[in-house]
């Protein structure tokens, strides 16, 4: 998958919005908001055999990324040659897309 940063506001319609509390594994979530209720780093697992040019947004909701990263790990294949993405600015977020 590749990644890409998003900076300033995002508008998205129509989309389900999904709130995550600590590690999770996505299934069908086109958008993982990344909401903890514990000060604690996250693991957020990319979907295993999404289709070819699916996209999938992962964000810092609480604002904590700085302190508390949160990690983008593939279930299948590398995110731009790597193992894992990190997500380490306050409010932080990334889109990946599955390139095959």
């Amino acid at each position: 998958m590749g990644s890409r940063r998003i900076r300033g506001p995002l508008v998205i319609d129509n989309i389900t919005v999904f709130t995550a509390t600590g590690n999770y594994t996505l299934v069908n979530e086109a958008i993982a908001v990344i909401n903890k209720t514990v000060a604690a780093t996250s693991t957020v697992t990319l979907p295993a055999s999404p289709l070819t040019g699916r996209c999938v947004l992962v964000k810092d909701g609480k604002g904590d990324a700085a302190t508390y990263n949160i990690t983008v790990q593939g279930a299948a294949g590398n995110i731009d040659g790597s193992s894992t993405y990190t997500i380490s600015e306050n409010y932080g977020g990334a889109e990946f897309e599955y390139n095959g």
